[in-house]
C-alpha cells in the first residue's frame, strides 16, 4: 500500500507542471542580473571615457586661447580634473612652439573606468584620448 502511495506521489511530481515557473525563473534570473551588469558597467565606462575627453579638450582649449602656458601647468590641470573619473591616469602635453600646436595626450586604465569588472578581459587595456589644438596666440 505504501508503495502504491508513493509511486502515485512521485507520477504526481514528475508529471506535474505546477511550479515550472519557479525553476525557470531561478534559472534565468543570474543570466538576466549578469547581462544587465555588463550594460551597465560598459555604459559606465563609455561616460567615464567622454568625461575624459572633454576634460581633455576644454583644458587644450584654455591653452590654445592663452590661459595656460606652461605644459606642466596643463597637465596638473587635467590630471585633477580627471582624478575622479581615473586616478591612476597618466597625462602628457606638448607644446610646439614653431607650430604653435598644443597636444595632450592621456592614458586611462580601463579597470578604472569599469566599477563592477565584469569583463576581466578589458581590464588590462588602457584608453587613450588624444587633443589637439592650434594656439591662437
Amino acid at each position: 500500500m505504501a508503495r502504491k502511495k508513493i509511486r502515485t506521489w512521485l507520477g504526481r511530481f514528475l508529471n506535474g507542471e505546477s511550479g515550472g515557473l519557479t525553476v525557470e525563473s531561478a534559472l534565468w534570473i543570474p543570466i538576466y542580473g549578469a547581462f544587465f551588469a555588463l550594460v551597465a558597467d560598459v555604459s559606465i565606462a563609455m561616460n567615464g571615457k567622454a568625461q575624459a575627453q572633454r576634460v581633455i579638450q576644454d583644458v587644450n582649449r584654455l591653452a590654445s586661447f592663452g590661459y595656460m602656458v606652461d605644459a606642466d601647468e596643463i597637465e596638473r590641470r587635467a590630471a585633477a580634473t580627471i582624478s575622479h573619473i581615473s586616478p591612476n591616469a597618466e597625462i602628457t602635453t606638448e607644446i610646439d612652439e614653431d607650430t604653435h600646436i598644443v597636444s595632450t595626450v592621456a592614458v586611462l586604465p580601463a579597470s578604472d573606468l569599469m566599477p563592477l569588472g565584469i569583463l576581466s578581459a578589458f581590464a588590462d587595456l588602457e584608453v587613450t584620448i588624444y587633443s589637439i589644438h592650434l594656439m591662437e596666440s
